[in-house]
């Protein structure tokens, strides 16, 4: 008997019961940054290399200067040892950390270079700037950007640059 032809068995393909995962995301290191985060890390790396900067054209503009005026009153005429070379105002100022200052370095490395004296003056001018910087993000709110925009204002500080680079 030529019979009947069946089909070949195929076996029943059941559902399980537990769903299948989900493909994992992909590394954070293959995923893009939002902005939001890469804008701190960005403007927090402009802030950096304008100090790096500020800090080489400081010491090249100011690599010709030496002793002049006042610095020369603080470490001929003031002493460190008495509360008259303290205490006593300079210009109706009062200078008695300068007058330490320098009679402290006039002891270290005395007066045959001006860069110590120099190096002092440029560093604090940088630890202001960088002072103002976190002032300005947690205190005011402003954005990272809007920070290092107005620290860049007082790090290069226009006409009164020249400032910087004299000792005092």
């Amino acid at each position: 008997m030529m019979g009947i032809v069946r089909p070949a068995h195929r076996p029943v393909r059941r559902r399980s019961p537990v769903p299948p995962t989900p493909p994992a995301d992909p590394p954070s290191a293959t995923r893009p940054v939002p902005l939001a985060e890469r804008a701190p890390r960005a403007a927090a790396a402009t802030f950096g290399v304008l100090l790096a900067a500020a800090t080489a054209v400081y010491a090249a503009a100011g690599r010709a200067q030496w002793f002049f005026q006042d610095e020369w009153v603080f470490l001929t005429e003031r002493s460190a040892t008495s509360a008259s070379g303290l205490f006593e105002p300079h210009n109706e100022h009062w200078v008695t950390a300068p007058v330490l200052v320098y009679r402290l370095l006039w002891n270290l490395v005395g007066a045959r270079r001006y860069e110590p004296y120099q190096a002092l003056a440029i560093a604090t001018h940088l630890a202001v700037v960088v002072l103002l910087h976190p002032l300005l993000r947690r205190r005011l709110g402003v954005s990272p950007w809007v920070a290092v925009a107005a620290v860049t204002l007082v790090l290069l500080t226009g006409t009164g640059a020249e400032n910087v680079v004299w000792g005092f």
